[in-house]
């Protein structure tokens, strides 16, 4: 009987045939290749296919390879989602790549702990930073609301998460006009349940010029309707208040800016969008001024 990797390491691609390379050399360098590495092209146009086909003819580990219409980076990640079948999924984005001992690193810490943690938390080495994101000295398991609005630790983590949990979540929404719906949309639908720390570098990753990171404020007007969705889902499952009444106020700006009218209607929190929309409302005026061209 054919035994599964334990890791699915998922890279979305749009047009990105010239930084592949780097990504798969870093694969190939790993001192451990427990996983199959699933590429999902978003309708890529530049010959990724073919390359990642000549690849698959001589590569140490498996490849699967997608191809899907243009969509969106949210799209492809769901297919990832929906199609892998190994133990734990790692979503590896086409502009980074693994330090050499990453896979083994992270399989070494869930073969000694796993029990019932969701996955693992793990370090990111921005390269264009000299101050790299840190976890909390002599933290060894955090919820992934517990790190982020306990703990205030944002910005560069890998997210190493078991694939029969993430496929419990509620599917990203889609909008034919829109490209982009942040992941916390998936991650703040998780139980409120421990992921282990792993309080070490395993991913490099260099933000493109034209990336979405790089274009927050554009990508944002861009894609209006995955943002007012991306808080209304956050306000309903958050836990900690303060960032609920953040979420709700950024609920209430997206929605004055689509001219939706009353943001309460379509609340997942009516009773405090209703409390907070003179708020919500004056933010959206003072956003409007400061960001509109006029």
């Amino acid at each position: 009987m054919f035994n599964l990797p334990l890791f699915t390491i998922y890279t979305p691609t749009y047009n990105r045939k010239n930084l592949l390379p780097r990504l798969y050399d870093s694969l190939c360098n790993q001192t451990c290749k427990n996983f199959i590495w699933l590429v999902v092209d978003d309708g890529s146009s530049d010959g990724t296919g073919a390359l990642i086909n000549l690849w698959k003819q001589s590569s140490p580990f498996q490849i699967e390879y997608v191809y899907k219409e243009n969509g969106g980076v949210h799209t492809a990640r769901e297919i990832a989602f929906e199609i892998a079948k190994t133990e734990l999924l790692w979503g590896v984005d086409s502009d980074d790549w693994l330090i050499n001992d990453a896979v083994e690193k992270v399989q070494t810490l869930w073969n000694k702990k796993k029990g019932t943690y969701l996955g693992i938390f793990a370090l990111d080495r921005n390269v264009n930073k000299l101050n790299q994101t840190k976890f909390p000295l002599g933290l060894k398991e955090s919820s992934y609301q517990d790190l982020f609005c306990k703990y205030k630790v944002y910005g560069d983590i890998a997210i190493i998460i078991r694939t029969d949990v993430i496929k419990k979540t509620n599917k990203f929404p889609v909008y034919s006009n829109e490209k982009l719906v942040s992941e916390s949309y998936k991650w703040f639908q998780l139980p409120d349940e421990p992921f282990l720390i792993l309080n070490d570098f395993t991913t490099n990753i260099e933000y493109q010029d034209s990336g979405y990171t790089s274009n927050v404020r554009k990508n944002w007007f861009k894609n209006l309707n995955g943002y007012c969705d991306l808080y209304n889902n956050n306000v309903k499952h958050v836990k900690y208040l303060k960032k609920r009444v953040e979420y709700c106020i950024k609920y209430i700006i997206a929605c004055s800016f689509l001219k939706k009218g009353n943001p309460v209607y379509g609340s997942s929190r009516p009773i405090l969008t209703a409390i907070l929309y003179p708020l919500g409302l004056l933010a959206y005026y003072i956003c409007k001024r400061m960001w509109v061209k006029r």
